[in-house]
């Protein structure tokens, strides 16, 4: 009889240790066989690996940490109707917005009381902590954010507590410095000295005289990067709290009011293209400060049959010779209006007065008139004080609450477009739970 005997199992060690001889045996006939053996030991190599992967136990898979939700890099999204709609401030009471899709949005609060305390410290720019391996800087001379990386610029703004206006620069404040941020784009860059001699080169000309303006409307391609442009800049200058759209229609359970820019004709007028150079060069004589030269952008909203004279010979003082009222409300708030004229930073300030003094209702319509403007040396004005002459070593006058200036010469002004614009109910707001 023969008795099976059971052999023992091997271990796993002398299974592998067979594997790597029968390997060694086969590679050494190979070479004999003048194969390519560099391709092939790494074949068998990489199988060494997989082998050796097969014999570690399997790894208990960690559960992942949810991802992150999606958020802008450096602002804090407008809170949910549910919420309380309250921005973010910070100790000073202020609040910092980025124009981020056509629409304000703030600041998260870490990020905005930095910016604060740059502002506040007469900084000229401040360079905010990495966010998702992207850089921003924040330059208060022309209130821009500017990606270091990418050389991207948003307009930012500062806006005051509610029931005050957005300010762009602090009351009473020395002039800042306008070093750039790194990396954004310097316009100054190319030569200083060129670049001022032809600010300065119509400075000594004698403007043409008002008597000679013409001009012309050229309807705007609602389709063309003008107009792109054009809308862009409108919302980024809208303020968004006037009392007459917002408080007055919440107080009646309504919505509130926002407004659009429908279409718009661009004025030409090269009389008063030519008055504007040349107050601009004059201005250049007086002030080395290149933010003091930096144009900006208002508004006006005057009664329809008015806008045509305007398109014409600009805005003009009471009593000017062109000036076809011969009547006025009121005497001017912060400046005469016998010796200055008055424009608002914001359209949404403008459009009642295009309305023959009537707040818009949704879907009414109106023009207003928007301009390039210089205000130069402006003096902050605390109080209303009505009808002062200009102040000396000034060229302008801003008020209370930032939201208008009192130019001292017409000609800094250039009117630059008509916009048609309509009124709709603001869908985005809590108003919607009402």
């Amino acid at each position: 009889f023969f008795f099976a005997t059971k052999m023992p199992p091997k271990k796993a060690k002398d299974v592998t240790d067979e594997i790597a001889e029968m390997k060694k045996k086969l590679l050494n006939k190979l070479s004999d066989g003048g194969a390519d053996l560099d391709d092939y030991k790494k074949r068998i190599a990489d199988e060494d690996d997989e082998d050796e992967d097969a014999r570690r136990p399997p790894k208990k898979a960690k559960k992942s940490a949810p991802a992150p939700p999606e958020v802008n890099i450096n602002v804090q999204t407008a809170p949910s109707s549910s919420s309380s709609n309250t921005p973010v401030v910070t100790a000073s009471g202020a609040s910092w917005q980025t124009l981020l899709g056509g629409e304000w949005v703030d600041f998260t609060i870490d990020l905005a009381r930095k910016i604060e305390d740059a502002y506040a410290a007469g900084d000229s720019s401040v360079t905010l902590p990495p966010q998702r391996g992207q850089v921003y800087c924040i330059t208060f001379s022309d209130m821009k954010q500017t990606n270091t990386k990418s050389k991207k610029q948003r307009p930012v703004r500062r806006t005051e507590p509610a029931g005050k206006a957005t300010s762009l620069k602090p009351p009473e404040s020395p002039p800042r410095p306008t070093s750039p941020c790194p990396g954004s784009p310097n316009k100054n860059d190319n030569n200083d000295s060129s670049a001022s001699n032809q600010i300065n080169a119509g400075a000594d000309e004698d403007p043409p005289p008002l008597e000679s303006a013409t001009y012309t409307l050229e309807p705007m391609d609602k389709d063309s990067d003008e107009f792109w442009d054009l809308e862009e800049k409108f919302r980024g200058n809208i303020q968004g709290r006037n009392e007459d759209y917002v408080a007055k229609r919440l107080e009646k359970k309504l919505k509130p009011i926002s407004f659009v820019l429908k279409s718009a004709e661009k004025i030409v007028n090269p009389v008063l293209e030519k008055r504007f150079a040349i107050r601009k060069a004059k201005l250049a004589q007086v002030t080395s400060d290149k933010a003091h030269l930096r144009e900006r952008t208002s508004f006006h909203g005057t009664h329809p049959r008015n806008i045509a004279n305007m398109c014409k010979t600009s805005l003009l003082r009471f009593k000017h010779p062109l000036n076809p009222c011969k009547s006025q409300v009121d005497d001017g708030y912060f400046g005469t209006n016998k010796k200055g004229v008055y424009v608002s930073r914001y359209a949404d300030y403008t459009v009642k007065y295009a309305n023959r003094q009537v707040p818009l209702e949704p879907s009414d319509t109106c023009k207003i008139i928007q301009f390039r403007t210089l205000p130069g040396r402006s003096k902050h004005i605390p109080k209303m004080c009505g009808p002062i002459d200009p102040t000396d070593g000034y060229d302008s006058h801003s008020s209370p609450s930032f939201l208008e200036w009192y130019l001292f010469n017409e000609d800094q002004l250039l009117p630059e477009y008509v916009l048609h614009v309509q009124a709709r109910e603001d869908t985005r707001t809590a108003a919607d739970d009402m």
